[in-house]
């Protein structure tokens, strides 16, 4: 979390800076911290070692191709269903589209969800396993 409101203070500053405003933040830091739902649900499935600890190395089949999407996607002009692969494609684009609460909410209880079951399952494992 400190990483993403760092990253969208240093955006909104030297943006402010670009466009003659100075201190004058605006929403960016903001709408930085939106993106924090699909970053934690991409961080799910590493917590899922409590459960599979086999498998861990497949939660980066997850992470991988999230970010990738998000990344080459909007260049590629990728339809709007695969780019919906990625939990970044529900978010809203902010700022300059409206607030949805729904996916943020959701995208939150998916990553309770992995975290909690990650967690219950490393609790009853034996740690010489």
């Amino acid at each position: 979390m400190a990483v993403t409101l760092a990253a969208g203070l240093g955006l909104a500053a030297g943006l402010g800076l670009a466009a003659g405003h100075g201190k004058d933040f605006g929403p960016v830091p903001g709408a930085s911290l939106a993106q924090l739902p699909a970053d934690w649900l991409l961080g799910g499935p590493a917590v899922l070692y409590g459960v599979f600890p086999k498998a861990v190395a497949a939660a980066w089949a997850v992470a991988g191709p999230s970010l990738a999407l998000g990344w080459t996607g909007p260049a590629l002009e990728l339809p709007r269903p695969v780019m919906n692969l990625s939990p970044f494609g529900h978010l809203p684009k902010l700022p300059g589209t409206e607030r949805e609460w729904t996916p943020v909410v959701v995208l939150t209880l998916g990553t309770v969800a992995l975290v909690g079951a990650g967690l219950t399952g490393l609790r009853r494992r034996d740690p010489l396993t």
